[in-house]
């Protein structure tokens, strides 16, 4: 009974230090030449669902026992189930191989179109999850946990040893470039209610109303030193030392315009708090029910103003001339193409 009270109190350090927590009502606890009276405190101890042989890890089945052939039916017949869209009654042994990963079997010769694969099946792909893409994610989350997280062992000793407004510091590990890499996306999406200003970028983070400064004032951006300087470093120095020493004319109106904002700004000694950016309003095509994206060749309906893409406008016209909206009668006439601009969208 030690023994275990000390692996529950090993568990739960190392979820302390990871900042990570972990879920005991999801674990299962399988006791193995372990005394039958012993084992209900044993299971209160963990916290567990008690268990046994063979069971599913990982959508892999374990045992103490060698398996049988039919216990790996499942994960066999799913890739048969699969194949069997792609009429795998018609490909050789080395198309089979492709389709089934064979490291032997050249990449180069391999037909799939991945990044339709990974399209979401509403925008015509196959839903396939794109795990570069999966990974960002979780390490934007990270990032998040980094800025929010005031119980996690690791985030605070990052925070002591790294300035986490830019991810410059003493951060030892392999995911440090990968984390300064995603740092712009993550403070794309958040907003911060300013307080001591040591975790907010002045240029990057979006802690005024107004948006971020380094997109309003693009050319005040370019005359800083360096743009990975904190709020509170400028508030301290002051944003002309933080600037070049000679500064065009552009960049000189925009430096007024700046220190009048700042004028209004005070720190405290509260922490800075994130908060999700507003999404912004997106134009969706109501044919093929994909956004408007800036350059996308886009055709408006004259008669009611509603604008889709052109050739699914094109494709809808031949078979009815009614718009898809709002079913008011196209009327033709010649309209210039216009791509889909960012007031479009």
């Amino acid at each position: 009974m030690e023994e275990v009270t000390h692996l529950k109190d090993l568990l739960d350090l190392f979820s302390t230090a990871i900042g990570l927590k972990i879920n005991f009502n999801k674990s299962t606890v399988v006791p193995m030449h372990v005394p039958a009276d012993t084992i209900p405190h044993c299971v209160d101890i963990l916290g567990c669902k008690e268990e046994g042989f063979p069971q599913t890890y990982l959508g892999l089945p374990l045992s103490n026992e060698k398996l049988r052939l039919n216990a790996f039916a499942p994960l066999t017949g799913r890739p048969e189930r699969y194949l069997a869209g792609w009429q795998a009654a018609l490909l050789n042994h080395r198309g089979r191989a492709m389709l089934a990963g064979d490291s032997k079997t050249s990449g180069a010769m391999c037909l799939v179109a991945w990044d339709e694969c990974t399209r979401p099946k509403h925008q015509r792909g196959l839903g396939i999850r794109d795990l570069n893409i999966q990974n960002d994610c979780l390490l934007v989350k990270l990032i998040h946990r980094l800025h929010t997280a005031t119980n996690s062992s690791w985030a605070t000793r990052v925070r002591e040893q790294a300035d986490i407004a830019s991810m410059i510091g003493n951060m030892a590990g392999t995911h440090r470039c990968t984390l300064q890499r995603l740092l712009p996306v993550y403070q794309s999406i958040r907003t911060v209610n300013i307080g001591n200003g040591n975790t907010t970028s002045f240029w990057n983070d979006q802690w005024l109303q107004i948006g971020r400064l380094g997109d309003i004032y693009p050319t005040l951006c370019s005359h800083a030193v360096t743009t990975s300087m904190s709020v509170v470093q400028v508030m301290v120095t002051g944003l002309r030392a933080q600037l070049v020493p000679r500064l065009s004319v552009a960049a000189h109106d925009e430096l007024e315009e700046v220190s009048s904002l700042l004028q209004n700004v005070h720190l405290s000694a509260a922490e800075d708090v994130s908060a999700p950016a507003p999404a912004p309003e997106q134009v969706m095509c109501a044919i093929c029910l994909d956004e408007l994206r800036q350059g996308q060749l886009c055709r408006e309906v004259p008669a009611c103003r509603h604008m889709f893409h052109e050739a699914c406008i094109r494709m809808w016209a031949r078979k009815t001339n009614s718009c898809p909206l709002c079913r008011v009668t196209i009327v033709p006439r010649t309209a210039a193409w216009v791509p889909a601009a960012d007031d479009m969208v």
